[in-house]
Formats: C-alpha cells, sequence, structure tokens
C-alpha cells in the first residue's frame, strides 16, 4: 500500500512544477489517495497513515529523490502539526477523563 500511494504520489507530481507542487499539496495527496485500490486503502484515513513515522520516511525520501523537494518539505510541516494535534487532543482526553 505504501509504494502504490508513493507512485501515486510521484505521478501526480509530475503534473506540477516542483515549486507549485507543495503549495498544491492537499490536492496531489487526495487525488493520490483516491487513485487507490479500495480494497487496499478500505478501513484505513489518509491521515493516520500518511503521517505515520515510517510512511512520511519513505514519501520523503521519494520525493527528494525525484526532485520534489517542496513538496516533502510540506509532508514534514503537515506531520509535525498532525502529531501535534493528536498530542492535544490526548492531553485534552486525559484532563477530562472523570
Amino acid at each position: 500500500l505504501v509504494l502504490r500511494l508513493a507512485a501515486e504520489v510521484l505521478l501526480q507530481c509530475r503534473d506540477h512544477v516542483p515549486a507549485r507542487a507543495g503549495k498544491l499539496y492537499n490536492i496531489i495527496l487526495s487525488n493520490a489517495w483516491e487513485r487507490l485500490p479500495k480494497a487496499e486503502s478500505a478501513g484505513l484515513k489518509r491521515d493516520t497513515l500518511l503521517y505515520e513515522r515510517h510512511v512520511a520516511s519513505f514519501l520523503c525520501t521519494a520525493l527528494l529523490d525525484a526532485k520534489h523537494a517542496p513538496l516533502a518539505s510540506r509532508l514534514r510541516e503537515e506531520r509535525s502539526k498532525y502529531i501535534e494535534e493528536r498530542k492535544r487532543a490526548a492531553q485534552r482526553d486525559r484532563t477530562s477523563a472523570p
């Protein structure tokens, strides 16, 4: 699944200049996710898979190798935001628990 996701992301990137691809982050990743076979991605949330450490690292490496550094940087930034949000949510859950 991760390899297919990486291939689809790179395929989507081919349609864009690397400098613009970072700005089109959500469109590129949404299009790539939609192109995955439903049998493989069923039950998975895009962000949960995408921002898992090993998956994000693999995708960043693939993007950097393909000369899409702006998109790789954006992926790292979005992953950091996602992790911080998950930490805040966990903290809220702990403080609101009886």
